[in-house]
């Protein structure tokens, strides 16, 4: 039985007009908006034929509010299943797209293209473009690189991070509803020429698109805005359908998508918003900003607060308490004190059904010691082995900054004998290594000649094929054998000997017999290989995958990784009348073994990953991933001021490439000389990269935020010397000296 608290009983009797909350973590609104989406039903103020409409920001949470809703109208002898609706905000662009597609110009088939599709549409365009402006990006380069370096840069690094900003760029004006002839009227003849370049790409990308059909993810919300601005008939039948909507994770909108609800709203409409301005920490990869919702929650016709968690502990609730003080009163930098903003988190009141842990129970830790990122993942180590045989019934996680701190972890965790998972990584290590060994072979099959390649796959199968552990021992072999393999200057030699040129045969009297018996083998099995290149790719993968694989989730993402590469082929196909190579195929598995794209299709969705299945092992995540998610115990890694930094000028920061002149942000600066032009506005080189700084500043308080109230009962926070000469972060700083002086004083 859900017994509401004051503050929620306070939400929960709304009956009309806008409510904007603040809720903290772990305060039950997802509970709540869905007794409340219940109790409109219930009570009367949702007709029998329209519906509550319920917007969130994930497939998972759509489950989660259709039970819930469902759970809280049965218990009132209530039909499940009528009188409300849950959607994405995407899905809910997409259906409203649906009703009237040619009110903007789409045919009643018309796709949405997913990520690999939309990435491959860009390349083609960028590819097209940018050899027109290869000198002109040159002049951003750090002057002083050598022409060794210079040569490597200006053919592979540079290109990519620009191509990177096109990507944002689109984004970025699709937000603004700026389409490509749109912005050719702008563009005045002294314009940068870095618009020039990305209004050229950006034709030629929306030109891909449009001779599909096909829509991106950005164009499905432009779109949906568009049709509800073009048809009032269509405006009215939808509010007379949804006469409440109720907005799950506001935090995370963006202006374009606001502007979708509020059309749908109306002046005169009834708007509920909730959301955690202080848990916004998509503003880097996305264009939501929490400033949305914090003007919302200033406009409302009523402002509610959801400020009581029973999650976390006493000295947890004070330490992210303290966070949010420490920001807006005393951080170093004026410009970040505005980061996070309040409510402070309460604890449950007393006969709470879910009381906070006992404050006996709970421990907080803040450690630095001088070390760098090696030693610190280590006495993580050293701390959890000797915590895990007595605490089996519990929950741990380790929460890291990148997705590439958590790939070392896991390394770590497999030599030391660690249990974990690592499901909730973008993608598990168990499928990067699986991508990894595969693009390696098929690199190899597709450049047979190329000498670097026979070490490489003999690695994969000494270890895979011969099921050998990475002992010491075998690594001692591994290099002897290796060694020998390195003097083959002739791929064909080894592998398809002639009675003349036989390097095998030739070394026999040289090398020992166990040495031989290995390349034999090893042979045999590269001669196998070469006769499975005329397979389907599914099939071939298969076959290399059965000689490489025992554990059952490498030999399934195989046969995904058939179906994407085969989806892959089929497009090439229709699209561009081109036939990819094994070539192309094995750099598309490069891009999933080095994590590089996020692919919604690639593995089973982790969205309703459950901590408590995993009582005993180790959680290993990022903080990102982390958000709505708890523990007992949690490790808070590498506080440092490059993973956290706070907006000095000798800060290093991660969209900031190494070899660009004047520690600029290339997209923060190219964004910026479009919207001088949008704007017919002054362009001021480093302005925008310096923004970016505090904004990116201000998105890491915010993810230290959520990590700290991840943590139910214990926390510990460290940090270590990171890149360079990196010190600890200013946060860490300031929360160590605040639990110091706690523990003086008690």
């Amino acid at each position: 039985m859900f017994k509401p608290r004051p503050a929620q009983e306070a939400v929960l009797a709304y009956s009309k007009g806008t409510m904007g909350i603040a809720a903290v973590p772990g305060s039950g609104k997802t509970w709540t908006l869905s007794q409340l989406a219940a109790s409109l039903i219930i009570n009367g103020h949702v007709p029998d034929d329209k519906e509550v409409l319920v917007v969130t920001l994930v497939n998972s949470a759509v489950d989660n509010f259709k039970k819930r809703i469902a759970f809280f109208l049965e218990q009132q002898g209530y039909l499940s299943g009528t009188g409300y609706r849950v959607r994405t905000l995407h899905s809910l662009a997409r259906e409203i797209v649906a009703k009237v597609p040619s009110a903007v110009g789409l045919s009643n088939d018309f796709s949405v293209i997913d990520e690999r599709i939309g990435d491959s549409i860009l390349q083609g365009a960028f590819r097209a473009t940018y050899p027109r402006y290869e000198s002109y990006v040159q002049e951003y380069l750090k002057g002083d690189l050598n022409a060794f370096r210079r040569k490597k840069i200006v053919s592979e690094e540079l290109p990519k991070a620009i191509q990177d900003v096109m990507r944002s760029a689109i984004s970025h004006l699709k937000n603004k509803e700026i389409y490509p002839s749109m912005l050719r009227d702008r563009i005045v003849e002294d314009a940068p020429i870095m618009v020039h370049l990305i209004a050229d790409v950006y034709e030629r990308y929306q030109h891909g698109l449009a001779t599909r059909g096909a829509l991106d993810f950005d164009d499905l919300i432009t779109m949906a805005l568009r049709c509800l601005n073009n048809d009032e008939s269509l405006v009215e039948e939808l509010r007379e359908t949804w006469p409440y909507i109720l907005e799950d994770e506001a935090q995370d909108s963006s202006a374009l998508q606001e502007a979708v609800l509020r059309k749908l709203v109306g002046d005169e409409g009834n708007w509920v918003r909730v959301g955690d301005p202080n848990q916004a920490i998509y503003e880097t990869f996305t264009t939501a900003h929490p400033r949305y919702l914090k003007e919302f929650l200033v406009e409302a016709q009523a402002k509610r607060s959801l400020p009581n968690s029973g999650r976390s502990g006493k000295p947890i609730i004070n330490l992210a308490n303290e966070l949010i003080r420490w920001v807006n009163e005393e951080h170093p930098v004026t410009a970040l004190r505005d980061a996070l903003s309040r409510p402070y988190i309460e604890p449950t009141p007393p006969g709470d059904p879910q009381p906070n842990p006992a404050e006996e129970e709970c421990r907080l830790a803040l450690i630095f010691k001088g070390d760098d990122q090696d030693i610190e993942k280590q006495r993580v180590v050293k701390s959890l082995k000797k915590w895990l045989p007595d605490h089996q019934d519990a929950t741990v996680a380790v929460l890291v900054p990148t997705h590439a701190h958590g790939a070392a972890l896991v390394k770590i965790f497999d030599k030391e004998h660690i249990p974990y998972s690592d499901a909730l990584l973008r993608l598990t290590t168990s499928t990067r290594e699986a991508a990894g060994a595969l693009s390696s072979i098929l690199q190899h099959l597709a450049h047979p000649s190329h000498n670097k390649s026979l070490p490489i796959v003999y690695r994969i199968w000494f270890y895979r094929v011969m099921r050998r552990q990475e002992t010491e021992e075998n690594k001692v072999q591994f290099d002897e054998h290796v060694s020998w393999l390195a003097e083959c200057l002739e791929n064909e030699a080894f592998i398809w000997p002639s009675a003349t040129n036989d390097w095998l045969e030739a070394q026999k009297p040289h090398v020992p017999g166990t040495l031989y018996e290995s390349f034999a083998a090893f042979r045999e099995q590269l001669q196998r290989w070469h006769g499975l290149v005329l397979l389907p790719i599914g099939e071939l993968l298969t076959a290399l995958a059965q000689d490489l694989f025992d554990e059952p989730e490498k030999l399934a993402m195989t046969q995904v990784f058939g179906d994407l590469l085969y989806d892959r082929i089929q497009y090439h196909l229709g699209a561009e009348q081109r036939i990819l190579t094994l070539d192309d195929l094995q750099k598309e598995l490069v891009v999933i073994a080095k994590d590089q794209r996020r692919l919604r299709s690639i593995e089973a969705d982790k969205t309703g990953f459950d901590p408590e299945a995993h009582k005993g092992e180790v959680v290993i995540a990022t903080m990102h991933g982390a958000k709505g998610l708890e523990w007992d115990r949690v490790y808070l890694l590498s506080l440092n001021d490059y993973e956290f930094p706070s907006g000095y000028s000798e800060d290093q920061f991660r969209a900031e490439r190494w070899f660009v002149r004047d520690s600029l942000s290339m997209e923060a600066e190219l964004l910026a000389q479009l919207d001088a032009v949008l704007n017919e506005t002054a362009y001021e080189e480093g302005a925008a990269t310096q923004e970016a700084r505090y904004d990116y500043a201000r998105e890491r308080l915010r993810l230290l935020y959520v990590g700290i109230t991840r943590a139910r009962k214990e926390l510990m926070i460290t940090s270590s010397t990171g890149r360079g000469k990196n010190k600890p972060a200013e946060p860490f700083n300031a929360l160590k000296r605040y639990v110091e002086e706690m523990h003086a004083s008690s």
